[in-house]
């Protein structure tokens, strides 16, 4: 198509819209994501105001660690502002992902951005038990004494402890979150 004027630059439709290059990386296309990005596609091309999807974000639907990890080599911007509600950290604890999150640290991911309920990656790490992620969070700089989430109201310690998390609750205590 591109050889008979296809676009590739071809913007996301507002309501849950994909580039050519978002639509290769959700489906886990390799060959093509390459091919796209030699022929110049944008990376970085704006996700759908709806419901659309980052590069990154699209990668994540066929649980890929090789294509998350392609798209940052390529220049993939951890820090975009996101498609959807939560940020790319949040996404890979709530998606289990959990071999990922040392690549997007280490591309400079905000480990406190807050999604627009409030809730962050920290949060969502904590509440679900994964200790180990916690850890990884604050060692990256996440806070662990912050206001309570706009949504549900809850602070990092406060969902640790509700979930029955011990482990976590012990650690955060360690880490300075105030009881």
């Amino acid at each position: 198509l591109t050889d008979h004027g296809g676009d590739i630059h071809t913007p996301a439709s507002n309501y849950g819209g994909l580039t050519a290059l978002q639509a290769a990386c959700k489906g886990n296309k390799m060959e093509v994501v390459r091919y796209l990005l030699e022929k110049g596609a944008n990376i970085n091309a704006p996700p759908a105001a709806r419901d659309g999807f980052t590069v990154l974000e699209a990668s994540l639907a066929a649980k890929d660690t090789a294509m998350f990890r392609f798209l940052l080599e390529q220049g993939a911007s951890i820090g975009q502002p996101q498609g959807h509600s939560s940020h790319i950290l949040r996404l890979l604890i709530d998606q289990m992902l959990f071999n990922l999150v040392p690549l997007a640290l280490d591309a400079s991911a905000n480990v406190n951005e807050i999604s627009k309920w409030g809730r962050n990656a920290l949060q969502g790490a904590a509440i679900q038990g994964h200790v180990k992620i916690v850890l990884l969070l604050l060692e990256g700089g996440g806070k662990s004494q912050r206001p309570p989430c706009t949504a549900n109201g809850r602070t990092v310690l406060e969902g640790a402890a509700e979930h029955g998390r011990l482990d976590t609750v012990k650690l955060l205590l360690v880490a300075g979150a105030e009881p």
